[in-house]
């Protein structure tokens, strides 16, 4: 019944929130073991693209599952379903109008669900916060999909590689 069903929104939203956490935890993890351990080899930078990979992958995946499944669970749970509907899939479209990074991470699942991987280039950094005698080390951990491979490919939207600022 409706209880199920709401249930099983809750659900399927703890999962990309899950992945989301997943994620952010691993570039922490990355950054910490920066912090000690210095990795720069071939072998270490691999090791570091894939774990990023799967990370991204997964959420972008459990998203699509999100807003794939989330109209059949709104049928089941409210008898003015198709008013419900309609408001979930406006608002989805509203947000995906509005925001670029919306825009851009659909064409990205899109992109590694037929395609590719999402994360083409990581960078390692560390800097000091100031100059002054309380400084103290910054680390930072960069990923990003190139623009140039997603050119490459050719299938990827064309509107969003127009929008992408810079590679």
């Amino acid at each position: 019944g409706v209880l199920s069903n709401a249930f099983a929104i809750e659900e399927k939203y703890e999962i990309v929130i899950s992945n989301f956490l997943d994620l952010e935890r691993q570039l922490l993890d990355i950054n910490a073991a920066n912090v000690v351990r210095y990795k720069s080899t071939y072998a270490d930078f691999f090791e570091i693209r894939s774990l990023l990979n799967v990370r991204l992958v997964n959420l972008l995946t459990s998203t699509r599952l999100y807003l794939d499944q989330i109209p059949q669970n709104i049928v089941d749970c409210d008898l003015a379903e198709t008013e419900a509907i309609s408001l979930f899939r406006s608002r989805c479209s509203e947000e995906y109008d509005k925001h670029f990074e919306y825009r851009f991470m659909e064409a990205l699942r899109n992109y590694v669900q037929h395609r590719g991987i999402p994360v083409n280039f990581v960078r390692q950094g560390a800097n000091w916060t100031s100059l002054e005698e309380d400084r103290m080390m910054e680390f930072s951990v960069h990923m990003s999909a190139q623009r140039s491979y997603l050119e490459e490919d050719g299938k990827f939207k064309k509107s969003i590689l127009k929008e992408m600022a810079g590679d």
